[in-house]
């Protein structure tokens, strides 16, 4: 066989950011992965021992339907408008395949944005278009609705959005998300709304249904909320029936379905104490994670902190003419691994993303 043979849009290799990742050693201050504070959530290990019990046989393609309608009640959606995905990445990939014609479809992705989505577009033989973020004076990345709607070219079908975003840490309020929804429902376009850090937005609740239609759809997950990021538990809500049946029939052929372990947790987590162990864990990262920017942010008052997530993303000093210059010396002077801005997209270079999800004092070395 030879290379020739192979999917030509398939990388040869992982992600720059994960293999950036594996260059840090026992003593590094690793700040590039987004992993959650934790390894697991004290307040669950109790319910390890009971999870014996569970079944371990398949759930339906589209989750079980207990936590199906435990994630729709707490989001105010019906049970049949919820997919059960492999973390908020398996909802992504299965939101995209329902809908991209390999060679046809142009997907808007952010720039600077989560570097999964170009590839991930371009593996589906998709055409990658970009809308990117403005900067104001004060360096803070920011979007309106009018700015991100007039960078939609008309011939695009399918919009990501990532809100609040990795790694500029921007947030669109209900209000715009609500118009930008309305927006897409009557340009006919698709958004994919990957809100993964939704329930980490510090000034407004993830509330999708309000701004839900058919054209909308959104991605989220356990995984930074709540420190769950290896129990890949993530779901797909949307009020597009045939969408969310074209999603679940690719997670039938990737997945299966998402581990019955990683579900029968999550039932736990979302009915425990009538919702109140979920609020708790939330609360407590949410506390931490706030903390945690202003400690960081109190380095750079030139910039307004972020509101949401656990993410800084911020400009090198000017005597570096590359933010993968500036990361090098980071590593080599303090041991400190970031990530350069570049790796998010082309308006991303001059910044290093710092991953704040650490304890605080480890933060004071930056």
């Amino acid at each position: 066989m030879t290379i020739n043979s192979f999917n030509p849009f398939i990388p040869t290799e992982i992600s720059r950011l994960r293999t950036l990742a594996a260059t840090a050693n026992s003593e590094t201050i690793n700040l590039t992965v987004g992993h959650p504070l934790d390894h697991f959530p004290e307040e669950l290990v109790p319910y390890l021992s009971m999870l014996h019990k569970s079944p371990l046989s398949y759930s339906s393609n589209q989750g079980d339907l207990n936590l199906r309608k435990l994630i729709a009640e707490k989001y105010d959606f019906l049970p049949d408008e919820v997919a059960i995905t492999n973390g908020a990445q398996g909802g992504l990939m299965n939101a995209l395949m329902a809908l991209v014609e390999a060679g046809k479809t142009k997907v808007a992705i952010p720039n600077p944005g989560f570097l999964a989505y170009p590839t991930m577009v371009k593996m589906l033989g998709g055409i990658v278009c970009e809308y990117e973020y403005e900067v104001s004076p004060l360096k803070h990345f920011h979007l309106s609705v009018d700015g991100f709607v007039n960078q939609i070219p008309n011939d695009c079908q399918v919009i990501i959005m990532n809100t609040p975003s990795n790694p500029c840490g921007h947030e669109f309020t209900i209000e715009e998300l609500k118009a930008i929804a309305a927006w897409a429902q009557k340009n006919k376009k698709f958004l994919i709304l990957d809100e993964v850090y939704g329930e980490l937005n510090y000034v407004e609740n993830y509330c999708p249904a309000l701004y839900a239609n058919p054209y909308v759809a959104s991605i989220s997950s356990l995984s930074k909320s709540h420190a769950l990021a290896g129990a890949r538990l993530g779901w797909m809500i949307s009020k597009n029936k045939e969408w969310l049946q074209r999603s679940i029939v690719v997670n039938q052929y990737f997945n299966t379905c998402a581990s019955s372990l990683a579900q029968q947790l999550g039932i736990y987590l979302f009915d425990a104490e009538d919702g109140k162990l979920y609020k708790k864990i939330l609360n407590r990262y949410r506390e931490v994670y706030q903390k945690n920017l202003s400690a960081f942010f109190s380095n750079y008052p030139e910039i307004n902190p972020p509101k949401s997530a656990f993410y800084g993303f911020v400009p090198i000093p000017k005597e570096f003419k590359s933010s993968e210059e500036y990361v090098q010396h980071l590593l080599r002077k303090k041991n400190i691994l970031c990530v350069p801005g570049n790796y998010f997209g082309t308006k991303g270079e001059g910044h290093i993303r710092v991953a704040l999800a650490t304890k605080q004092k480890l933060l004071t070395k930056i």
